[in-house]
């Protein structure tokens, strides 16, 4: 590939700027002629990047851009004349240049033509593609993302582009390797970054200019990371699932274990490179592991009674050099096996657990556990029977009652930084159970037992395994105990994994006298639940829109899109009480809608939405009519956010620019150790600043920003990301470290959020979470695919919420990455979420095809028109059961119990232990999806008592387990005995008939009482209506106590 001569000057020019050089002359003499619209386009795009005031011949261009964009050219590779991706991106970043530097907001329509077209005719098979007669990836396809930022790096269609391109396997040329060189430094991939410059090198006979940009743009990257040839973090990025190539293992090692030294050394002519370790290795070789990445290895052996030092690298070659001075604390481990009762107080029984040289003090409180350095004082040498305590065999007594499991003989291993203190702890317990429920949203299994987990809050892109958006340090078991970890740190359960019958429990600890604080669980596991909601915070309540059908695309982008969409619920007369937003800002500050024209305001000031114009022609002429059409039709209006400041791959934006600025001048942003802004280091928004939410003032300033969308009638927030707390030693404004805020920061910022919506009594929708997430309601399950396979971690992850206090928890049904579902899994899918606690459909971004998992999208996409019947059907049976929703939702908050119900929870003398394709929603209907592709039946096993089937009210004998005929359209779902069930139904008051959107009344409300014994109920439905419904078995008599007109129907049983 070879560039054509003109652009290679103006790339040349462009390398210059990067390296603070600006040849204003050398840009004055490139020709802008038009019949190579690409290359004069590239020019005016250098003279705005250099400051240099345009000229007449320069707005030639522009207009031309404008008129011909859409026309045929060769690309700067001079390949023949095609529609390619690469122009494009030159036009679209020439123009929005342009735009910001001279306020000329016109061109934000021909910005808009041109990024519409390439979603529209550039993708094929979910892949963006080089030009419209290739129809397929090439490399020039990286000029889109560098310099000419159209997209960025990990935008999915450039994602799956490169990796469908790379899957070729051609021999490349040196620009190529350049080209692939630029785009995986971008994204802080040096691994390959370096390969591909090494390649580019040794195959070019000259320094091309695509070359030199990637050496300048490699060099840049790497020294936000180090300023130094080397590049060594010793403790990465404190990322526990991922390792950098460069960091240090283990981080801390302990006396004679062997320690890896891993450095990446940036230069030429290496001859040799040696570590220095202070009183182990004055000059240790270290060997080359990695010539590619020339990553450089010292392994050592750390000798005994070694105290810990100061180690650096030096390089020998042409111009020596020595890294900077890195520091290596020793890890001692010290088991404490020595317990001792030493007296009590008022609230505590005191033991101290030593060995022959440390002692800490495990505080016994009533349902509570403590470890601390510290000796509290002692009113008492006798036990205090009133708080838990153990006995001479070491078994737990809470309450009075032995809880089923023991302190092992070494229950504490202290793990310590030699003369730093405590890092963190090891408790080790035993047990004999076969149930370990809890643990936050996973996606394995209901039942962790014979597993490791841990709780590390994290985005895993698909495919979560046992790592987890919203983990938590929570566990109950079938042997009447759990604990909870009281921490915000790291924590990490071996649940019999190595050992039978052995707990292990590991926790990072932070700098103070108490090293753990584990509140006991115990009783019977909805219990326990209570308990541990109880300890975390009170779960809160959402409003009953919220309870009604969601319908979501990351698709709609645009006015007339939103309101076809809202046109064609209501065509197919299917019910949706919220519609989510995502695609509606500008992808920059989050906070400006798409198209939006305001003036530049001084810094920290912040626009009304007076002060802002939307153009008839932008793609959101009028956000505050749309707003209200979507209420006039019953739809409550939610939008997107993200916590960060974006990095543009290089691209200026005055107001984020501005914005940017200010954030780090005021401190508002998260903050390395030194004291300089954060920028996130890997995975999603990479380079990106962090919005502090512990800062006041910074939090204050930020929903300033956008309270104009609550002004106009936003009624919430998508609150989206919170994963992305890299780095042990970040700060925050109230002095915590990423090592706490790693799990913290998603809490803050959602509740930040949460308390914002407030003033239109909104709620946020969050993908992220830890402990107290059931405080800041409502959750969705992450990203997952559509298929079967996801279908059923999707249910797993319902359950395992439900059981860590998410009461109020959905998924994308159906998926929502990559092409859409088949008609078979929508329908299940469909049938399955009508019965959690929140049903929404979601699609992800754009591709060749509509990627709508509307039921309507998927209808005609599959060829499948019942789709839309069945979609219809459940989506109406979702309204009628809003009553019966509604009331177990609020009982579920009151109760602190979970809605969508593990079975062993409810029927715990029953064996369910590992079940997930069964659940009680509520304390009334058990669900049991069918999961599995291409069945139309399953076997359904059915508690103890008589149910009730719920379509049909066949009476069905429990105690067994029976076969069920499911076609695509249908569910089982069963009554359980003694319960009453309130509908609104249709006209001719049966399930799955429509009864619109509408929330504020009844259309024709039914209760259906199911009675086998005597019991009393009383229902509060969401309008406020109590009704209190008394059945009596002795006279086969059910009253009802209501000011609604309800029809009844009774079924003895």
């Amino acid at each position: 590939m070879k560039l054509e001569q003109t652009f290679s000057e103006v790339l040349e020019q462009y390398n210059d700027l990067l390296n603070s050089s600006v040849n204003t002359n050398a840009i004055y003499n490139l020709n802008t002629e038009l019949d190579n619209l690409p290359v004069a386009a590239a020019i005016v795009w250098l003279k705005v990047k250099s400051n240099i005031e345009l000229g007449e011949d320069d707005y030639v261009v522009i207009n031309a851009i404008q008129s011909k964009w859409s026309m045929e050219y060769s690309n700067v590779f001079e390949e023949d004349e095609d529609i390619y991706t690469s122009n494009l991106a030159i036009f679209y970043i020439t123009l929005s240049e342009v735009k910001n530097a001279y306020q000329l907001y016109d061109l934000q329509k021909s910005l808009t033509d041109i990024r519409d077209y390439v979603f529209n005719h550039m993708i094929r098979e979910g892949s963006l593609i080089s030009s419209l007669k290739k129809n397929n990836p090439d490399y020039d396809l990286v000029l889109s993302v560098l310099p000419f930022g159209l997209f960025a790096p990990e935008d999915l269609i450039m994602v799956s582009g490169m990796n469908k391109l790379l899957s070729y396997n051609k021999s490349i040329d040196p620009n190529t390797a350049a080209l692939l060189g630029i785009y995986f430094t971008e994204k802080y991939d040096f691994v390959r970054a370096d390969s591909y410059l090494n390649q580019a090198e040794n195959h070019s006979s000259e320094d091309t200019v695509l070359i030199k940009i990637l050496e300048t743009y490699l060099q840049q990257k790497k020294e936000n990371i180090s300023t130094s040839v080397f590049i060594h973090k010793p403790l990465g990025n404190s990322n526990v699932y991922n390792q950098l190539p460069y960091e240090r293992a283990p981080h801390y090692p302990t006396v004679k274990e062997k320690c890896v030294f891993n450095v990446q050394v940036n230069a030429s002519d290496i001859q040799e490179v040696f570590m220095h370790l202070e009183g182990i290795a004055e000059k240790f070789p270290c060997r080359l592991v990695d010539e590619t990445l020339r990553i450089y290895q010292a392994v050592v052996e750390i000798t005994a009674n070694y105290q810990g030092g100061n180690y650096f690298f030096t390089l020998i070659s042409e111009k020596n050099e020595k890294s900077e001075v890195y520091e290596l604390a020793i890890q001692k481990n010290s088991a404490l096996n020595r317990i001792e009762f030493i007296g009590s107080n008022e609230k505590e029984n005191i033991y101290s657990i030593k060995n022959e040289e440390e002692s800490i003090y495990l505080l016994f409180q009533e349902t509570k556990l403590l470890l601390s350095q510290e000796k509290p004082e002692l009113d008492s040498i006798e036990v205090n029977k009133k708080m838990a305590r153990i006995d001479s065999q070491n078994h737990l007594f809470v309450s009075n009652e032995t809880l089923a499991f023991s302190l092992s003989e070494d229950f504490v291993e202290i793990h310590e930084l030699v003369g730093k203190g405590i890092i963190g702890t090891t408790l080790r317990i035993k047990d004999k159970a076969q149930i370990y429920y809890g643990f936050g949203e996973r996606y394995n299994s209901v039942n962790q037992l014979g597993n490791t987990i841990d709780c590390f809050v994290y985005n895993q892109y698909r495919d979560q395994g046992t790592r987890t958006y919203m983990p938590m340090p929570y566990y109950f078991t079938d042997c009447n105990y759990g604990l909870f970890i009281n921490s915000n740190y790291y924590t990490r359960f071996d649940l019999q994994d190595s050992n039978k019958f052995e707990v292990d429990i590991y926790i990072e600890t932070g700098e103070n006298n108490v090293l753990a604080e584990i509140d006991l669980l115990h009783g019977d596991m909805k219990e326990m639940i209570s308990q541990y909601i109880g300890c975390t915070g009170e779960p809160l309540m959402v409003p009953s829109w919220t309870l009604g059908p969601w319908m979501s695309s990351n698709n709609w982008d645009r006015d007339s899109v939103v309101r076809e969409q809202i046109e064609l619920t209501n065509k197919y007369d299917i019910p949706a009480t919220v519609i989510v937003l995502e695609q509606w800002s500008d992808e920059t500050t989050y906070y400006m809608f798409n198209d939006a024209q305001y003036p530049m305001l001084m810094p920290g000031e912040v626009h009304t939405y007076d002060q802002m114009n939307f153009p008839e022609w932008g793609r959101w002429p009028d956000p505050k009519a749309l707003v209200n059409h979507c209420h006039e039709n019953g739809l409550k209006f939610i939008l997107w956010q993200i916590p960060i400041e974006k990095y543009l791959n290089q691209q200026n934006h005055p107001l984020k620019d501005q914005d940017e600025a200010y954030m780090i001048e005021k401190g508002f942003v998260v903050k390395n150790i030194d004291g300089s802004p954060y920028r996130i280091p890997e995975n999603w928004f990479t380079d990106s600043l962090l919005m502090d939410f512990t800062n006041e003032e910074a939090k204050e300033w930020w929903f300033k920003k956008r309270q104009y969308l609550l002004d106009i009638g936003v009624d919430g927030f998508k609150t989206d990301g919170g994963e992305m707390v890299y780095g042990a030693d970040v700060m925050f404004s109230d002095g915590s470290n990423g090592r706490e805020m790693r799990n913290r920061y998603p809490k803050e910022y959602i509740k930040a959020y949460y308390e914002f919506a407030q003033q239109n009594q909104g709620i946020t929708f969050s993908r992220s979470g830890y402990t107290g997430a059931q405080g800041y309601p409502a959750h969705w399950a992450g990203d997952e695919r559509s298929t079967f396979d996801a279908f059923n971690r999707q249910l797993i992850a319902g359950i395992n919420s439900g059981m860590s206090g998410v009461i109020f928890w959905g998924w994308d049904l159906a998926g929502f990455n990559g092409d859409i579902p088949t008609a078979e899994l929508f329908m299940r899918s469909s049938s399955m979420a009508a019965f959690c606690p929140i049903m929404q459909y979601h699609a992800e971004s754009k591709g060749e095809f509509n990627q709508d998992r509307t039921p309507w999208n998927i209808a005609e996409r599959t060829q499948t028109p019942e789709v839309i019947d069945v979609y219809r059907f459940f989506a109406n049976t979702r309204m009628n059961l809003m009553p019966y929703i509604y009331n177990q939702s609020l009982k579920s908050v009151n109760e602190k119990t979970p809605l969508m119900r593990a079975m062993q929870i409810e029927f715990p003398n029953e064996d369910f232990k590992n079940c997930y394709d069964e659940f009680m929603f509520g304390k009334s209907l058990l669900v049991a999806p069918v999961i599995h592709e291409g069945m139309i039946s399953r076997k359904v096993k059915l508690p103890e008592g008589t149910w009730v089937d719920f379509w049909n009210h066949s009476v069905v004998q429990g105690g067994k387990t029976i076969h069920v005929n499911a076609e695509f359209d249908q569910i089982p779902v069963f009554i359980k005995e003694n319960s009453a069930i309130l509908l609104n139904l249709g006209e001719s008051k049966t399930i799955g008939e429509s009864i619109g959107n509408d929330l504020t009344k009844y259309t024709n409300a039914k209760l259906v009482v199911v009675a086998k014994d005597s019991f009393s109920e009383t229902i509060e439905d969401h309008l406020g209506n109590l009704i209190t419904i008394d059945a009596d078995a002795n006279n086969r008599k059910v009253s009802v106590s209501q000011k609604l007109p309800i029809e009844v129907e009774l079924i003895w049983l």
